[in-house]
C-alpha cells in the first residue's frame, strides 16, 4: 500500500462543531431566498466553528498541507439581519480562488471532493454561478 500509512494513534476528535462547508451551504440557501429554512437552521449554525484557510500565495490552494497557511475560525453571530445575510451571500466573484482553477468549474467541483478542507463559502458561491455558466456553454 504505497503512499498510505496508518495513524500511530486513533484520532481523538469527533469533529462536532467544526465545518468548512456549512457557511457556503447557508449562503446557497440565502441566494435562493429560503428565509424560513435559514431561520430554522441558524441556532445550530451559531454553535458551529466555521473554518477557512487563508493562503499567502494563490497556488498554496492546491497543496494538501501548507506550513504558511492560517486557519481562520469564525463563529456566526447569534442574531443577524436577513439583509446582511443576503449581502454576504451575494459575492460570487471567487477572487479568493486561484485564477487558473476558475477556468474549469467542473474541475473545481472534483478538486473539492478530493480536498474537502479547501471548500469554503466563497468557493461554493462561485461554483453555484460557475457551473451554471459551464452548462450553458455546452
Amino acid at each position: 500500500m504505497r503512499g498510505y500509512r496508518l495513524a500511530k494513534e486513533p484520532l481523538d476528535t469527533d469533529w462536532k462543531g467544526y465545518s468548512h462547508v456549512l457557511e457556503g451551504l447557508v449562503h446557497l440557501l440565502v441566494q435562493q431566498n429560503w428565509k424560513e429554512k435559514v431561520r430554522e437552521l441558524w441556532p445550530d449554525m451559531t454553535r458551529t466553528n466555521l473554518h477557512v484557510f487563508e493562503f499567502d500565495e494563490p497556488w498554496h490552494f492546491y497543496r494538501w498541507r501548507n506550513e504558511t497557511e492560517a486557519e481562520k475560525v469564525v463563529v456566526p453571530k447569534r442574531t443577524q439581519r436577513w439583509e446582511d445575510r443576503k449581502a454576504s451571500a451575494s459575492d460570487s466573484s471567487g477572487t479568493g480562488l486561484p485564477a487558473l482553477i476558475r477556468q474549469r468549474p467542473v474541475f473545481v467541483l472534483l478538486f473539492l471532493c478530493v480536498y474537502p478542507h479547501r471548500t469554503n463559502a466563497e468557493a461554493l458561491r462561485w461554483l453555484n454561478v460557475g457551473l451554471k455558466e459551464a452548462i450553458r456553454e455546452v
